[in-house]
């Protein structure tokens, strides 16, 4: 972006310029504030999400529910590691945060990860389409 410095008072020779200044200023501050909406609502929903999700996945508050996902992994991860789950793996974390909650450092590693993909999905507020007709 090119920036044009002034005196206060050259808007009076060029005010078609100083229009045009305070339209491109004002379209700046409308992205930023699009791109931080984005941003937050991809933190908010991710932490909202993460525990509904979990247990739609089978990993509830009362343990793994039977012929869910999370039964299916369980039982897959029993077999790869031959008879038992492992602690601090996959299938025990997930299942110790169904129960108990994501915690301070799950909520602020959630909400940084959904604030990541909102700032991302926020390029959508930059983005300007022209139509043109062909010559």
């Amino acid at each position: 972006m090119k920036v044009h410095l002034s005196s206060p008072a050259s808007f009076l020779h060029h005010p078609e310029q100083h229009r045009l200044t305070a339209d491109t200023n004002r379209k700046n501050m409308e992205e930023e504030i699009c791109k931080y909406i984005v941003m937050g609502a991809g933190g908010v929903a991710t932490v909202a999400l993460t525990p509904a999700l979990l247990a739609a996945l089978g990993f509830t508050t009362t343990g793994i529910a039977a012929g869910s996902i999370a039964a299916k992994m369980m039982s897959s991860f029993t077999v790869f590691y031959g008879g038992g789950i492992p602690a601090g793996g996959l299938v025990a974390t997930l299942q110790s945060i169904g129960m108990t909650g994501l915690g301070w450092f799950g909520t602020g590693a959630v909400a940084g990860a959904g604030s990541t993909v909102g700032w991302m999905v926020s390029k959508i507020c930059n983005v300007n389409v022209t139509v043109q007709d062909n010559p």
